[in-house]
């Protein structure tokens, strides 16, 4: 019920009222407080009296999809299921939220409530042709109980009982729903990978399977997701379930080579160096061998190899090392000095970010005398800003497109654009290196607060991009580029304008491989926009050097800009 209510308050409140406040000004009085009045009741969660007020407001404006989904999920929550299938049949003719299997599920669980097993059967698998995502809601879903035992609903929802199978067969089992599930939920499945090289790929796994090892098994299942060709469909290493054990180090990937910029404090003595090879293998050699493994937008994602180093489970199933609990490095120390050490991997840490590191770790900077430069001053902090010491220039870090928890995006963009009025802000520089996304909806309110400031204008206005600018916030790059007089600085982005992209998860049942299929376009750019990525016009990629030393080449290529011209 719950998880209900909080999809129809985020379609109402980010659909239906959004359209109410553009026509407000034209519309009755009477109607536009008729709204309101369902609104607070439905957030109220006061069902029985918001279903008569969502009825009167479908009866005066019966073309907002919105109101019907409201309507229909008001009598469902209220009990008054035969009520709600044809308000939800509307709001899904309407296409409610542009995401119809909402509707469509909603319509099933009302006749499974009425203990209907046609009717709930048929909504259900229309519900999946729509693009419902989680089987596994499904066979959870208290509304079905009544159906556990019917081949049919055991088929919609793979209900299959895997407690008996063998390895192989609990793999060629999931590699069965895989195929199912990529072809009914990928926006374009087939765009960089025939159906039958697909196809012919899992039975090549599906072979496989019980005759190679688990690491292996788990490497060649994230090769083929990466045929996909879209940087949100794969299988990642943070997701294997078996891979619980990391190495206790923070790899970063520069033009100068791949180096250690960060370790736990008992590794100390390795940060700073630059590592040469993987066991018996040069550090070339080891890159180039994650790249089919990767699922990646463009050749940026080259430089978020490190991610994937420090899963010694990963080099193993590429054949790289021989063991998936320990790494020979061969490296070269801040002295110039090459030598070897192994390094055993330990349990995960949860407070270990693929993109911060961790908070109490040793750092290649930590010698470097100096306050820390802007940009690795604060970067769990999901937004904030800080005015340079001229008074007349603002930086501001943009680390997460997501509500924080004691400000929303909105009341930020807010008070950013009220600072830089009240204060004669002339330039607004916006970082965006670490954001690696979020929600997209919430990006309208902070592009409407940027574009009015006064800073809007050429050569007042920049923004920070880089190998780590993803997913939502390559849609906030591609809003300021179209509808901002912004400078692009920095690294090109990994994605390009417009793009697939979308976290849709799914476990798959016997191996609990968790793995994403995206099934959303962001046509972002214009539609005729086939550039790879959004290329800086100010080229400043990092350097180890500039990153051990508290240089900030980004920052310091915008404060020069402009002088001798």
């Amino acid at each position: 019920m719950r998880h209900r209510f909080v999809t129809m308050r985020a379609l109402i409140v980010s659909g239906a009222l959004v359209w109410l406040a553009q026509v407000s000004a034209a519309a009755p009085d009477s109607y536009t407080e008729l709204v309101r009045k369902a609104q607070e009741r439905s957030e109220a969660q006061d069902w029985r009296a918001a279903a008569p007020l969502w009825q009167q407001v479908v009866e005066i404006n019966p073309t907002v999809a919105m109101f019907w989904y409201a309507l229909g999920t008001a009598w469902s929550n209220a009990g008054e299921y035969r009520k709600a299938i044809p308000a939800l049949e509307k709001s899904r003719e309407l296409g409610a939220g542009s995401i119809t299997f909402f509707p469509s599920y909603d319509i099933a669980r009302a006749y499974g409530r009425l203990g209907e097993k046609k009717p709930t059967l048929e909504w259900l698998e229309t519900a999946l042709d729509d693009g419902f995502r989680s089987r596994e809601t499904i066979r959870n879903e208290e509304a079905f109980t009544f159906l556990r035992g019917d081949a049919e609903f055991k088929k919609l929802a793979n209900a299959v009982d895997r407690t008996e199978m063998s390895p192989a067969q609990g793999w060629r089992s999931d590699l069965s729903f895989l195929e199912t599930e990529y072809a009914r939920l990928h926006y374009s499945p087939y765009r960089k990978i025939s159906q039958p090289d697909f196809e012919r790929e899992i039975g090549a796994l599906a072979d496989a399977a019980g005759k190679v090892s688990d690491n292996e098994m788990r490497v060649r299942l994230m090769k083929l997701m990466a045929r996909a060709g879209d940087g949100h469909t794969g299988a990642y290493p943070e997701m294997m379930p078996t891979w619980k054990t990391t190495l206790p180090l923070q790899f970063e990937l520069y033009r100068e080579g791949l180096y250690i910029i960060s370790a736990d404090p008992s590794h100390a003595d390795l940060v700073g160096a630059q590592v040469l090879r993987f066991g018996k293998h040069s550090t070339e050699q080891v890159i180039e061998a994650l790249q089919p493994a990767m699922s990646k937008d463009n050749e940026q994602a080259v430089w978020r190899s490190a991610r994937y180093l420090r899963f010694p489970q990963m080099l193993n199933g590429l054949g790289l090392v021989p063991s998936a609990d320990k790494v020979s490095l061969t490296i070269k120390d801040a002295n110039g000095e090459e030598r070897s050490v192994t390094v055993e991997a330990v349990p995960n840490d949860p407070q270990f970010s693929r993109i911060f590191g961790h908070p109490s770790w040793v750092t290649a900077y930590d010698k470097t005398p100096g306050p820390l430069p802007l940009y690795l001053k604060d970067r769990r902090t999901f937004y904030w800003f800080e005015p340079l010491p001229d008074g007349k220039t603002l930086y501001c870090q943009f680390n997460n497109v997501s509500d924080g928890q004691q400000e929303t995006l909105q009341a930020f963009a807010d008070r950013l654009a009220e600072h830089i009025e009240k204060n004669g802000i002339e330039t607004l520089i916006i970082d965006m290196r670490w954001n690696n996304g979020g929600n997209s909806k919430l990006l309208p309110a902070l592009m409407a607060s940027v574009i009015r400031t006064r800073v809007n204008r050429q050569g007042n206005l920049f923004v920070i991009v880089g190998r780590y600018t993803y997913s939502a916030a390559m849609n906030a790059a591609t809003f300021f580029e179209r509808f901002t007089n912004s400078i692009f600085v920095g690294e090109p982005t990994p994605s390009s304008p417009n793009f697939i992209g979308e976290s849709n998860m799914i476990t798959l049942p016997y191996s609990q491989t968790r793995v994403s299929i995206s099934d959303l376009y962001w046509e972002s750019s214009w539609p005729t926009d086939r550039r790879t990525w959004i290329a800086p016009f100010l080229y400043t990629p990092p350097t180890f050097e500039a990153y051990k030393n508290k240089r900030d080449l980004a920052l310091e290529a915008i404060l020069t800009y402009g002088e001798g011209n």
